[in-house]
């Protein structure tokens, strides 16, 4: 006779916790991540890569209130680095406000598909709704995920990218290697796959790479592969869910293409490193490891690197314990499936997947790609080859619940489930308290004085940006945070044509004297505050193509020395040695004697 549990697993609303214990999930990521970012930046200064996103949106948020949904358009796609973002900041600026925990919604809304093509995909392969919900939680628990300049509570573009891309990976999984239940479940499946791919390659300027050697082409070898069970017409019939969902956003990611095709064909950022082809190949090996372990970056979330090792072998042998508890249980009533697909060749197809995964990442790409002379010390500071390790890091773990025994015993589904669930709370709230970057007393002192200057103003103003760096972007970032309207860069006429100041300057050097005295005019009139470089060597180096850069140091040491009486705060690598010089010239004092 069956137990009282069994009995409760076997009704039909039980069938639908798995579903609510996911929407759960996603509602504890997004619940939390909105804390711990409002917590984070209270006192922080955002990473340099997440500085230009969230003063996107920002920017974009204020032209929707004050101009309208539509005139806010040519605000939101001024930046092609993340199409999705800025149609994000458009479909959803009703439910956003100008702080930085509110866009965690983005991360949050590209986190479902990958929850869910997880969890379908170890379904399609036969797999209990527990130790599926289980092998779900397995997104989360890599350390990884949590570091303040790169994981999933900052807005860097890559979070939202990997999510997307492992439930593009997974959905495809389910869809082209796995047994739905029923007809209508598999075209789901073959539609969310399209649909997470187009919205993956929308989310940044460089998914593209990763898309199609991380989805695309085992997504190609598995639908070949089905050519031994299927006939050619049922096939090909196979592919229409899937492409017909994924061209429209080809077409929307064509717009873009002019501007960002360069970018999609930078080395740099696919795997790019400035060693040598062994070395490079070391450290793609690596790169897994430390993903999980969180070895090989400078802040560690437990007083010993080798803490986050014992961790994780812990984490298995509970994982290990639970599936032996259910190892001799009988099942119940089994669920009917389709036995299309051989325990043989689910196996092979994972396998399959895993290597060339391994492949695209750990070798081509590391002696194609990182034999290039780019510049980046070590292929392990930059963000990219994290992501697609990690989702052959999940591949492997699927492979793994294909040799496990089935069971239908409801304790050990919320045992998995509770275990999730728990692992994925201490570990997102330990790590994301102890990574946050030490930065000294005097550096955020300077951006705070800098960011209270500008915030201010009160109204429009206008940044004369004769210095080029991430930190100014962090400094407007601080003042239309705290209020004040969108800066301007300044713009002013030669030749005929509207121009920065990061221009090559006149063909005719005779023209220099003439081309200098309009820019000295146009900062000094029209400019609220001026950005110059504390260092005058930065103005002359030789062989510069920007004007500034290569014969900059007189024309700015002419407009510094009038201005010598404003106020000015200065911040940059050191207190001894700042980087960077603002001025405040809302007074405009000099103006008429440039004039």
């Amino acid at each position: 006779m069956n137990s009282y549990a069994e009995r409760i697993a076997n009704h039909p609303r039980s069938q639908r916790a798995p579903v609510l214990f996911l929407i759960l999930l996603i509602l504890v990521f997004y619940g939390y991540g909105r804390w711990v970012i409002a917590d984070y930046y209270d006192a922080a200064i955002p990473h340099y890569d997440s500085v230009g996103a969230y003063l996107r949106y920002f920017i974009v948020l204020d032209a929707v209130h004050q101009h309208g949904l539509v005139p806010a358009i040519p605000y939101a796609f001024a930046d092609a680095l993340s199409p999705l973002q800025s149609i994000f900041t458009l479909a959803f600026s009703p439910f956003l406000s100008k702080s930085m925990s509110s866009f965690h919604l983005y991360n949050t809304l590209c986190f479902i598909p990958a929850v869910f093509g997880m969890y379908a995909a170890a379904r399609a392969y036969r797999c209990t709704a527990g130790t599926s919900v289980l092998f779900a939680c397995l997104l989360l628990v890599p350390g990884g995920m949590y570091y303040w300049d790169l994981g999933v509570f900052d807005l860097r573009r890559d979070p939202g990218t990997y999510f997307l891309l492992v439930g593009a990976l997974f959905f495809a999984i389910a869809y082209f290697a796995g047994e739905a239940p029923t007809p209508r479940r598999r075209l789901a499946y073959g539609i969310c796959t399209g649909v997470t791919a187009g919205l993956c390659l929308l989310s940044r300027d460089s998914a593209f790479g990763f898309l199609f050697g991380v989805v695309v082409l085992p997504a190609i070898g598995m639908w070949l592969a089905n050519f031994r069970r299927k006939t050619v017409r049922d096939n090909l019939f196979d592919l229409i869910p899937v492409i017909v969902s994924f061209i429209p956003f080809v077409f929307i990611w064509g717009l873009f293409v002019d501007s960002i095709l360069g970018r999609i064909l930078n080395p740099y950022l696919y795997y790019g490193a400035g060693n040598d082809g062994p070395t490079t190949l070391v450290d793609n090996v690596a790169v897994t490891l430390f993903l999980i372990t969180d070895l090989g970056h400078s802040f560690f979330w437990m007083s010993s690197k080798w803490e986050t090792v014992k961790i994780m072998a812990g984490f298995a042998a509970l994982v290990a314990g639970i599936y032996f508890l259910s190892r001799n249980t009988p099942a119940a009533k089994p669920e009917p499936q389709p036995r299309q697909l051989s325990a043989t060749s689910r196996t092979v197809t994972l396998v399959s997947i895993t290597v060339f995964i391994v492949l695209y990442v750990h070798f081509f790409l590391a002696f194609v790609v990182g034999w290039l002379s780019v510049n980046s010390r070590s292929i392990l500071e930059v963000a990219a080859p994290y992501y697609p390790s990690m989702a052959a890091f999940l591949v492997a773990g699927l492979l793994g619940l294909t040799f496990l025994p089935r069971s239908q015993r409801m304790r050990v589904q919320i045992g998995s489930a509770l275990l999730a669930l728990t692992l994925v709370v201490v570990g997102m709230h330990t790590r994301s308290q102890t990574r946050k970057p030490n930065y000294p007393d005097w550096f955020v002192s300077a951006h705070e004085q800098v960011g209270q200057m500008l915030a201010n103003s009160g109204t429009p103003y206008v940044v004369a940006e004769m210095a080029s760096d991430f930190r100014m972007p962090a400094v407007q970032l601080y003042a239309v945070q705290s209020g004040a309207k969108p800066p301007q860069r300044l713009f002013y006429q030669f030749d005929g044509r509207g121009h920065d100041f990061f221009v090559a300057g006149p063909a005719d050097p005779a023209m220099n004297a003439g081309f200098e005295a309009a820019m000295e005019e146009a900062v000094l009139c029209r400019a609220d505050f001026i950005l110059t470089f504390a260092d005058m060597s930065r103005y002359q180096i030789e062989g510069a193509a920007i004007y500034l850069e290569s014969s900059g140091t007189e024309v700015v040491n002419r407009i510094t020395g009038k201005l010598e009486e404003a106020p000015k705060t200065f911040y940059g690598e050191t207190p001894e040695s700042p980087l960077f010089r603002v001025i405040d010239n809302r007074a405009r004092s000099a103006c008429e004697t440039a004039q």
